[in-house]
Formats: C-alpha cells, sequence, structure tokens
C-alpha cells in the first residue's frame, strides 16, 4: 500500500514530470478561461458561424490537457507494467528478500503522449459500449422473466447489481492488456483478464480495492480544501442584462485559484499512484 504511495519520489526525474504536467495542464485552463472571458465580452459582435469556432477552439483548448494528462498516464503505466525487477536480501540470508522495482518515467514526446490520450478515448469506448449493450439487453430479458416468474422489482436489481459486480472485476486486467499492448482491441481479450485475474488473485484483488478507495480519498481531499477555503462557486459569477460577468472580488478568485491549483497537484500525484497500482497486478515478467 506504502510503496504506491511514495515510489515516485524515488524515480529520476520524478519533479520534472510532474511539474510539467501540473504547469502545463494549468496553463492551457488559464488560457481557455481567458479566451472564454474574451468571448464573452465581445461575442455580440460575432456573426453566429464564428460564434461557433471560437466556441469549438476553446473546447480544444480546455480538452488539450486532458488528452495530454491521459496519454501520459498509459505510457506510465506501460513503463511500470515493462519495469525490470531486482532482488535484494541481507548479506546473511534469512529467508527474506525483497523486490526493487526499477521503473523509467515516459519520455516527454508530446505528440506521442497526446497521440496516446486520444487512442485511449476510443480503447475506453470499445470497453465500456459492450457492457453498455449487454446491460440494457440484460434489463430487457429480466423484465421479460420478472412477468414470467412473478419477481418484483428489487429481484431484478440484486441480479444485476451482482452480474455488473462480476462484469467490474475484469476491467483492471482489461487495462492492464491495454497498456501493454498499445492496442485499442486489447480491451476486448477477456482471456488474458481472467488469466491475470486467476494466477495473480491476492495481488489483482489487493490493487483493485486500493484503487477504488483512493478513487473516494481524492475528491474527498478536493472537498475538504473547498471547505476551507468557504468557496462559493454560485458567488464567482453574476447576471446581468448584457451577460455573463466576472467579479473582481479576491475574496472569491484567490481561494479559488488556490484550491485549483491544490487539487490539480493532488491530481496529479494520485495519477502516478493509479498507474503503479494499475501495473503492477502482474509481475514484470508478464507478458
Amino acid at each position: 500500500m506504502f510503496e504506491s504511495l511514495i515510489w515516485m519520489f524515488k524515480v529520476k526525474d520524478f519533479k520534472k514530470h510532474f511539474f510539467i504536467l501540473l504547469f502545463s495542464g494549468l496553463g492551457f485552463v488559464l488560457l481557455s478561461v481567458l479566451f472564454w472571458v474574451a468571448t464573452v465580452i465581445f461575442m455580440s459582435g460575432f456573426e453566429t458561424k464564428q460564434a461557433i469556432n471560437i466556441k469549438l477552439i476553446n473546447i480544444a483548448v480546455l480538452v488539450l490537457p486532458f488528452l495530454f494528462v491521459t496519454g501520459y498516464f498509459w505510457m506510465l503505466t506501460e513503463n511500470i507494467i515493462c519495469r525490470d525487477d531486482d532482488i535484494t536480501a541481507d548479506s546473511i540470508y534469512k529467508g527474506k528478500y525483497q523486490f526493487i522495482h526499477k521503473i523509467k518515467l515516459p519520455e516527454l514526446n508530446f505528440l506521442k503522449i497526446m497521440w496516446r490520450g486520444i487512442a485511449s478515448i476510443v480503447a475506453t469506448a470499445l470497453l465500456y459500449l459492450p457492457f453498455s449493450f449487454f446491460f440494457a439487453s440484460l434489463n430487457t430479458r429480466l423484465s421479460e422473466a420478472s412477468e414470467f416468474w412473478n419477481w418484483d422489482s428489487s429481484q431484478n436489481s440484486l441480479i444485476c447489481i451482482i452480474i455488473a459486480v462480476f462484469c467490474i472485476i475484469f476491467i483492471p486486467g482489461l487495462l492492464w492488456n491495454y497498456a501493454r499492448r498499445d492496442s485499442v482491441v486489447a480491451v476486448w481479450n477477456v482471456p488474458k483478464a481472467v488469466y491475470i485475474m486467476g494466477n495473480y488473485t491476492g495481488r489483482y484483488i489487493w490493487n483493485t480495492f486500493l484503487f477504488i478507495i483512493f478513487s473516494f480519498v481524492y475528491p474527498l481531499c478536493v472537498q475538504i480544501f473547498i471547505v476551507l477555503s468557504s468557496i462559493k462557486i454560485s458567488e464567482l459569477f453574476s447576471l446581468d442584462g448584457s451577460g455573463l460577468t466576472l467579479l473582481a472580488n479576491t475574496e472569491i478568485i484567490l481561494p479559488l485559484i488556490i484550491t485549483f491549483f491544490v487539487g490539480y497537484s493532488i491530481g496529479i500525484y494520485w495519477l502516478f499512484v493509479n498507474a503503479y497500482l494499475l501495473g503492477t497486478i502482474a509481475p514484470s515478467n508478464e507478458f
């Protein structure tokens, strides 16, 4: 557990990569906000087609940091999967040994990282669409069965939950295979996921459990900062006859900026934690 939280501090150039991810994302978000404010001020002078183009550019600017961070996550996970493991033991062997993971951070190739981010969106869609169709079909079948067997809705819900949990347990293995293969269709390789889960069950369940726990911890940390900062998002903007006007109030803006910075920083840190949890559900010699 603790290794997943501290491993990155032992890796060369971690600080460099962390700050590049942090400030590139914050820079794009700031650019998008400034662009948005400019369009609000001058939108009335644009034709409909021009206004749409400006909005599309603004959306693209806002999406870029998401693609960059997402692509970096999958490249980092692949590097963790392909890590080198060394075994260390005491000079006088006492039956105890320890694995030391040698992990290299991804190459900071902007175009390559962005492309991986785009590919990951396609892979995610290919992963979740079959689940959506399956559960839509399952719901229809259960509705028909409930009429025949005279079941109530709670029984149908219980069956759906059981089947959903059964399907969800395969997702870490499918995502591991995608990170390793760098192929969007790798998320359909269910036999590989079954193999990973069956052969490394303890590590698989433990890492998945930690991933779920940390998924709740992160928004909780952000929420705590929001509460401590006493930010009221509704007070950030006001509506008047001319449209949306940003309130130049440092008592509101400054806490928001600080909280956003802290929340984004925690998110980048959590990226390294989650990549480690996913990349280590199987040993490094598993391909």
